[in-house]
């Protein structure tokens, strides 16, 4: 089974309105390679195209470790989550919420 995905940011960790920030949706120990989901605010899935994914494995055990980043502006109040969804067994992994305010320069979640 995946672990449950952690959020963390790409960076220096400090954050310009206006500004792109990259962040990354890292789990492993699954198999087969797994679904990855970027959730926004509203519950609503965002589109794949705003997020690329690298899947590696490991040589000995098969297992998988996934790695997804997504590029957000940094733009008023964000709250995002990572899904990671084993593809033969459904099962689903959901991380804790990444929460931006970025206009008072509030982050939560953060690693």
């Amino acid at each position: 089974n995946y672990s449950v995905p952690v959020i963390s940011e790409a960076g220096p960790g400090e954050f310009r309105v206006g500004e792109e920030v990259n962040l990354t949706c890292s789990s492993s120990g699954g198999y087969p390679e797994p679904d990855v989901y970027w959730i926004g605010r509203d519950g609503h899935l965002l589109p794949e195209h705003r997020h690329v994914q690298t899947i590696s494995s490991d040589p000995g055990s098969g297992l998988c470790q996934v790695t997804s980043l997504l590029r957000v502006t940094a733009n008023g109040n964000v709250s995002l989550r990572c899904v990671v969804i084993n593809r033969s067994t459904g099962d689903r992994k959901i991380s804790a919420p990444w929460k931006c305010n970025f206009a008072a320069g509030v982050c939560s979640g953060r690693r």
